[in-house]
């Protein structure tokens, strides 16, 4: 299989999973309010079945990013390639966040209930996974926020795609910032990654373009 067909898939991976990610965002926030227990929520079947889907989510976000700066590296630069690290890096510790949500938050809801209801003093260990998450998110959404402008500089991706990602990772950093929970951003952003990725697999390479190699300028995995 070759790389541009590799590059065309991963594109339908986006498709799939920037969407799912952003619809099941949304959901936590429905499913469990702030007055809900977190030592009663997590042991929900509710709780699972979005934390295995926000797991899928993440994993196809990882390889459908691939193709999304590919299709557009050599035009993308410097800055997309910062932006593509920062977003990608990013995602692994938010992964392993979900992971330990998932797995590690019920048998704690069983044998220790306080622990997750009122953790104050905050142990070490949760402490320092709590801030782990918190930078990450930073950092995801500034990453996430340098992609659409590198999108848009590339002009590679639907301009309005680009558009897309760069409103909904500035609402999101702005909402953060100011402690609203509620995950508006992604239900923005996300569309606009879906989007490119189905330019990304809607795009079909005529025989004169090619595969361009590493170059010291910046990675380049795909022409135009």
């Amino acid at each position: 299989m070759s790389s541009s067909t590799l590059i065309r898939w991963s594109g339908l991976v986006a498709l799939v999973g920037f969407p799912l990610l952003a619809v099941v965002s949304v959901a936590f926030v429905f499913a469990f309010p702030e007055d809900v227990v977190q030592s009663v929520a997590v042991t929900s079947n509710t709780w699972l079945v979005l934390n295995v889907l926000m797991l899928i989510a993440y994993l196809l976000c990882l390889v459908g990013l691939v193709g999304l700066y590919a299709r557009q590296a050599e035009k993308a630069g410097i800055l997309g390639l910062v932006a593509f690290l920062l977003t990608f890096l990013s995602i692994a510790p938010r992964f392993a966040w979900y992971w330990i949500e998932t797995f590690v938050f019920p048998i704690l809801a069983q044998a220790a209930p306080r622990l997750l209801d009122n953790p104050e003093p905050v142990p070490p260990a949760l402490n320092v996974f709590g801030a782990v998450d918190q930078i990450s998110v930073l950092l995801l959404l500034v990453g996430v926020l340098l992609f659409g402008v590198a999108s848009l500089r590339a002009r590679v991706l639907p301009r309005w795609a680009a558009l897309l990602v760069l409103v909904g990772a500035v609402v999101d950093l702005v909402m953060t910032l100011v402690g609203v929970d509620f995950p508006f951003g992604a239900a923005v952003a996300g569309p606009g990654l879906a989007w490119m990725g189905y330019a990304v697999w809607a795009h079909q390479q005529t025989p004169s373009e090619s595969i361009a190699p590493l170059t010291a300028g910046g990675p380049s995995l795909a022409s135009r």
